[in-house]
């Protein structure tokens, strides 16, 4: 059951990635924005409002495209919803989401629209999963963690999207109760283990 919720966790990862490339095209939607343009640039700053004029959304666009840092907000807050980095268009850089009481709750690194270095999800400031993405696929080590602990629950090496190396699953306890060694996705060893209980203080 462990092993399926996170493959399940994976999937959902991959397709928030997929869905996640289309949101930025070559010509963005200006239309509800306020535009500025730059002194002694071809740059605008772009900014929207809700109905009662509080701020909502501000950005650039340089050519009718997404530049430079964009940041959403949340309804009737000033508090950041979401961070994120364009360059002619396309998602570069970093991408943070916060929820609305401002604790991060996901980091995505993306190059041209798709993941590209460092990814991360978390609840509370604690880490639910850490990865790792090299042109949309997974790459190192891939960390899954117990939600209400922060303690690592599982951990899987991956080289171009696929299991390649040790995978291991840990009990509340911190010891490994599952090892497989996998070779291009394929599984060519492994044993699960019956750990002692741990000693009464």
């Amino acid at each position: 059951l462990l092993i399926l919720l996170i493959g399940i966790s994976l999937s959902a990862c991959n397709n928030n990635s997929s869905s996640s490339a289309n949101t930025a095209t070559s010509k963005a939607d200006m239309a509800g924005y306020t535009l500025e343009s730059l002194q002694g640039s071809d740059i605008q700053q772009a900014t929207k409002k809700d109905e009662n004029g509080l701020l909502t959304e501000v950005g650039f666009f340089k050519n009718g495209k997404k530049t430079g840092t964009w940041t959403a907000y949340h309804k009737d807050k000033m508090t950041p919803k979401t961070i994120t980095s364009y360059i002619n268009g396309a998602l570069n850089g970093t991408f943070i989401e916060f929820n609305d009481r401002g604790q991060m709750i996901s980091i995505v690194t993306y190059k041209d629209n798709v993941y590209h270095g460092p990814f991360g999800r978390y609840k509370f400031n604690r880490p639910l999963e850490e990865a790792n993405f090299s042109n949309n696929k997974l790459n190192g080590l891939r960390k899954v963690f117990y939600e209400n602990t922060g303690k690592i629950q599982a951990e899987t090496e991956y080289k171009d999207g696929v299991q390649h190396g040790a995978h291991r699953n840990y009990n509340e306890a911190g010891q490994v109760i599952l090892e497989y060694v996998y070779e291009n996705g394929e599984k060519v060893s492994g044993q699960t283990f019956t750990p002692p209980p741990p000693e009464k203080k």
